[in-house]
């Protein structure tokens, strides 16, 4: 109770300081009305005006096993290209392309090959590619929860998804998890309330956080090894394709060169699995 009243004390006390005007412009953005809702997510993730938005992100990649605790096998640093449009009844067309790479945990460089530690098998590593996902999102659609504390505001997301698996065991037994695939997802994202309600911002800064939970990833070579493989990552976005790190621009020079300047860096849906079945293809009959 003390601590509610100081804080109260300490609100009322900023009323005629410099932080009031910013305050009372937060006052003003209902995130309880699906309309403000919406445009305030379009704000956070992406941009209300419509156009490009880069979001960088980077983390760690641990085998959960029964019976053990997790194993730290790789990093990673990826790079989510998010083209956002505005419908005319005010709803908003996403299209979401992710690429990256995965990196050396003492050292943070990029790895090309790596010694798997629960297996002792030296592998190539691949570059991920995550899209194109496309969606629509309308004010009358599910309902997004916020919270806020003080000028803090987040919203969390956690998709999940199964699926009979791209990968045939009996023709990739060293690289198909089984039968059966699936991705969890648990997603923060979050920014403040006072750039949410700016009229002047069409895209606010970003803070996000997720896990995400899947199956191992075909070029580990695990095979039906029971266990997941869960991602722990945090990123943010970019101004503009010029705060990209040169270290990620030689990557994409490699990998995808048009990735900065193209809406639309690949057609159809590309995912680590499928680009694996692409450039190894089965031996034997599907």
């Amino acid at each position: 109770m003390t601590s509610q009243i100081h804080r109260r004390g300490i609100l009322a006390g900023v009323a005629g300081s410099a932080l009031a005007p910013q305050l009372a412009v937060a006052a003003d953005l209902d995130l309880n009305d699906s309309a403000q809702s919406l445009l305030a997510f379009a704000k956070l993730t992406g941009n209300s005006a419509g156009g490009a938005v880069l979001r960088w992100h980077t983390g760690v990649i641990n085998a959960v096993q029964p019976g053990q605790k997790p194993t730290p096998l790789v990093g990673y640093e990826g790079l989510e290209k998010e083209v956002w449009g505005v419908e005319a009844d005010g709803a908003y067309s996403t299209a979401y392309f992710d690429i990256g790479f995965f990196t050396d945990l003492a050292t943070g460089e990029r790895l090309k090959m790596w010694s798997n530690p629960l297996t002792n098998e030296t592998v190539e590593t691949m570059a991920f590619h995550s899209g194109r996902f496309a969606s629509t999102l309308k004010a009358d659609g599910p309902k997004r929860v916020w919270q806020r504390r003080g000028d803090d505001v987040w919203t969390v997301s956690s998709p999940n998804v199964g699926f009979p698996s791209l990968l045939k065991p009996e023709v990739y037994p060293a690289e198909s998890s089984g039968p059966f695939q699936f991705f969890s997802v648990v997603r923060t994202d979050r920014g403040r309330m006072s750039d949410l309600a700016n009229q002047k911002l069409t895209s606010a800064p970003l803070t996000w956080t997720y896990t995400l939970t899947t199956v191992w990833l075909p070029w580990m070579r695990m095979g039906q090894r029971p266990g997941a493989v869960v991602w722990s990552g945090n990123g943010g976005k970019y101004h503009s394709a010029a705060d990209v790190p040169e270290k990620f621009k030689v990557f994409l020079a490699e990998e995808q060169p048009d990735y900065l300047t193209n809406g639309q860096p690949w057609s159809g849906v590309r995912t680590m699995w499928a680009d694996y079945m692409a450039s190894h293809p089965p031996r034997t009959p599907t």
